[in-house]
């Protein structure tokens, strides 16, 4: 999905919620190979975290857009300001999502550049052809980068055509939807990014220095759920080391 607002110069095919293709295409891009995307089995079942390897770097939240979310998430976007940042003072890298059906590449694109996972992408590569490329931008140049960037391109077609499940028609809307769960750059903030939002919203949950990413974004995720209509299914991710 992608905001009203945004204007939609390409339609991509949807990516499948599945770690290995999310991470046979990060490794594409240009992610060192010892970052992988796991899934998460479990919000609550410790024993279940516990099988997510440390550290985690980003959270990828998958969801249906049911009524009772987009409303609330509507709400809290009301007193937020347009997004403007741009550069070295940036907190964090968000992008605007502009690509419709793009949301699961916007979630890879925010959970990568993001926090230490950044320092993990290799040079040279298309994902950090890209950046230098898009951070000294405004968001609308930025997404325009993006955009016009068939590296970029080209790894994502790859990707989403090894899903298993049939893609939408060309402009059909799909009812999921994409978040991440980031550390800034300082990593001592968590952010939700969602490219359908006016910008990074800054969570107010903090971090202390070498603390587990994981438990703090798990309590997030959770208040992100309470918002969801009862027995809606979700997928959650993990950008992980191993």
């Amino acid at each position: 999905m992608a905001s009203e607002s945004a204007q939609h110069r390409k339609i991509y095919i949807p990516l499948e919620s599945d770690p290995e293709i999310f991470t046979t295409l990060i490794h594409k891009l240009g992610v060192d190979p010892k970052l992988s995307i796991q899934d998460v089995f479990s919000l609550d079942d410790e024993s279940l975290i516990a099988m997510t390897p440390r550290p985690v770097f980003a959270l990828i939240f998958t969801l249906f857009m049911t009524e009772k979310y987009s409303k609330w998430r509507d709400e809290d976007e009301k007193p937020r300001a347009v997004y403007n940042g741009y550069g070295d003072s940036e907190d964090t890298i968000w992008f605007e999502q502009t690509i419709r059906n793009a949301c699961g590449f916007y979630g890879i694109l925010h959970s990568v550049s993001n926090g230490p996972a950044a320092d993990h992408i290799l040079p040279n590569t298309p994902l950090d052809n890209l950046l230098r490329k898009a951070i000294p931008l405004d968001r609308d140049a930025r997404a325009l980068v993006l955009e016009d960037s068939q590296e970029i391109e080209e790894a994502y077609r790859v990707a989403a055509l090894q899903g298993g499940t049939a893609p939408p028609a060309i402009g059909e809307e799909v009812e999921y939807h994409y978040i991440t769960f980031v550390p800034n750059k300082e990593n001592n903030k968590v952010y939700l990014m969602d490219g359908c939002r006016k910008g990074p919203v800054d969570t107010g949950v903090g971090l202390t220095p070498g603390e587990d990413f994981l438990p703090k974004a798990l309590g997030i995720v959770k208040d992100a759920v309470s918002h969801i209509d009862g027995g809606v299914h979700f997928n959650l991710m993990a950008l992980v080391e191993g």
